[in-house]
């Protein structure tokens, strides 16, 4: 029989796992143990060659190479001579980026033999980054992708490097997460409306794997209106003093209240306050400043802390401050009722061929002048960065041309986005960690690899040194 087996880490930093120990008893009630030896075993995923399509030459890009080991023992005290036996193995320099097997093999001298196996939790190829710095990095996450027609029928320009995945993988989860805080990504934003049942759902099933991830990425929602669910005028409006409107928009704080944000993984700001980021803000018209309150209530009601709410009312347009004072009536009670204010996808206006020119250029005025605005009323401005922006997988038309794409076109916006953040609460967002369909994926992919990764991390490291 085989008692106690267990492993413990021995060598551990920023929340990578390189050594551990390992302990066990081996126990015979009528011959001496003879014999024992352990195997420690790097668990392989090649379904994902055969499922996902990833490909064979990409697998060792995603799980680092890494041999099976194999120890003959020697009991604790030396030498074979008891019914009773404890042994000891030191495992060092461990590769991780996987789970591992321990398997253990004794035999009593009568030739009997017994295999006890147990797995590891996925232990990090990474180390957490994220953790290092003072800078709040989140990257919108689209929790949407479970089927893996969702690569092969829309021929995208990228393709991931794990293949066309499914979210609720658990080996896709940890990998995501690795890849992200290992790379000073601090959270997702998950891409949240009530009209998405299945997308709430695996929310929830990342949620609950992510609590086995040594150093998980933080969760935030990213919360937009939907059409499913709310009725939108023809200018595309939402009248929120229209009662149902409002009624399912209130219904829905509480929701996200009860359920995500009273898990301890919740993404909150030092002082413990959750953050949700309202996508097209814009997008909803009326008694907004109430509106706003109201969900402050509905959320402390259920979580006992007033949220921390980002508004995306600059719109996709260069929308300066002096233009959307005039869009809305010169009313600064609407703006200063967020928290902070961000803009989604770095504002990609592709209304003019000069934009798309001069793209940085562009952001890097528009984000001067509202930072500038919005730090005369105390309010927080929040940058985001992209790494290029094309529709045609989700519209299917060529109306505008796309924003380039590279990482280091990225590396430029998002240097703009560092430039402009607030010097007290440092909060920079990247538009997106996984949506495909709009071509703002910074995830590694089979013809960038790590590129839009390492930029972050080139970032931070600059800009921890000025």
């Amino acid at each position: 029989m085989i008692f106690n087996l267990e492993w413990i880490p021995t060598r551990e930093k920023l929340d990578k796992i390189y050594d551990i120990n390992i302990t066990f008893i081996a126990k015979d009630d009528n011959t001496p143990i003879a014999y024992a030896e352990l195997h420690f075993v790097p668990v392989d995923y090649y379904y994902m060659i055969e499922k996902y399509g990833m490909k064979p030459e990409d697998y060792p890009k995603v799980f680092p190479p890494e041999k099976e080991r194999i120890y003959v023992l020697t009991p604790i005290d030396g030498k074979f001579d008891s019914l009773e036996e404890r042994f000891f193995v030191q495992i060092t320099n461990i590769i991780g980026g996987r789970e591992y097997k321990i398997v253990v093999l004794i035999r009593d001298l009568a030739g009997n033999e017994k295999i006890v196996e147990m797995k590891t939790p996925y232990i990090r190829q990474f180390e957490n980054i994220a953790k290092t710095d003072d800078i709040l990095i989140t990257a919108s996450y689209m929790p949407w992708y479970t089927d893996p027609k969702w690569v092969t029928e829309h021929n995208f320009k990228g393709y991931p490097l794990l293949g066309a995945y499914n979210v609720r993988d658990p080996i896709v989860i940890y990998k995501h997460a690795d890849w992200a805080t290992g790379h000073g990504i601090d959270a997702f934003l998950m891409n949240w409306n009530g009209a998405d049942k299945s997308g709430d759902e695996n929310i929830k099933y990342i949620m609950v794997s992510l609590k086995d991830f040594k150093g998980a990425p933080k969760i935030g929602i990213l919360w937009g209106p939907h059409p499913h669910v709310m009725v939108v005028n023809k200018d595309g409006k939402y009248d929120m003093n229209y009662l149902p409107n409002k009624e399912e928009f209130l219904r829905e704080m509480n929701y996200l209240a009860t359920t995500f944000m009273k898990d301890p993984n919740y993404l909150t700001t030092n002082d413990g306050r959750p953050i949700i980021y309202f996508y097209e803000s814009k997008a909803l018209k009326g008694d907004i400043p109430q509106l706003i309150l109201d969900a402050r209530n509905t959320i402390k009601n259920e979580t006992g802390s007033n949220p921390f709410i980002i508004g995306n009312e600059i719109g996709w347009l260069f929308t300066y401050p002096e233009d959307w004072l005039k869009i809305n009536g010169n009313s600064l009670a609407r703006l200063l009722s967020f928290d902070a204010i961000s803009d989604w996808a770095a504002s990609i206006d592709r209304s003019k061929q000069e934009y798309i020119d001069n793209y940085e250029t562009y952001l890097d005025i528009l984000y001067n002048k509202w930072s500038k605005f919005l730090r005369n009323y105390n309010t927080i401005f929040v940058g985001s960065a992209i790494p290029g922006f094309d529709e045609i997988y989700i519209y299917y038309t060529n109306d505008y041309p796309p924003i380039p794409k590279s990482p280091k076109l990225f590396k430029n916006r998002l240097e703009i986005a560092f430039n402009y953040m607030d010097p007290i609460f440092k909060m920079v967002r990247i538009d997106t960690w996984n949506d495909w369909s709009e071509w703002t994926n910074i995830e590694p992919t089979r013809e960038e690899l790590f590129g839009y990764l390492d930029i972050i991390v080139e970032i931070l490291r600059s800009y921890a040194k000025n």
